[in-house]
């Protein structure tokens, strides 16, 4: 389970220029435990993010061409930014949502 501090500091990291010089369509990003959930067998904890984009032309259909993958953004970049923070990346269990500028749900987990 991620501690207080290491959620916290994931947000930071995730919100810092890094991030958005290779997706400059973010705006921000939260993450949030959501609880325990069930995976491979086991109680896993389960971690929310959600994904805020500034750019209201991107839709889940043109996403890819925009050249901003969701996908790749937790699975690659989250993780292993998990590393740094002394955080089992294989322990943790993320669900993502994408919001547009005005709240609208674009793609992920709902």
């Amino acid at each position: 389970m991620i501690e207080d501090y290491q959620l916290n500091g994931l947000n930071k990291i995730l919100n810092s220029e890094i991030l958005t010089t290779i997706y400059p369509m973010l705006d921000h990003i939260e993450v949030k435990y959501s609880g325990m959930g069930r995976h491979q067998w086991k109680d896993t904890p389960h971690y929310k993010v959600n994904i805020y984009l500034n750019d209201d032309s991107i839709t889940r259909d043109n996403m890819y061409d925009k050249e901003f993958d969701p996908y790749y953004l937790v699975d690659h970049h989250l993780k292993n930014y998990l590393d740094y923070l002394g955080i089992d990346r294989y322990g943790q269990l993320f669900s993502f949502s994408v919001f547009s500028p005005d709240g609208s749900f674009v793609t992920g987990d709902q």
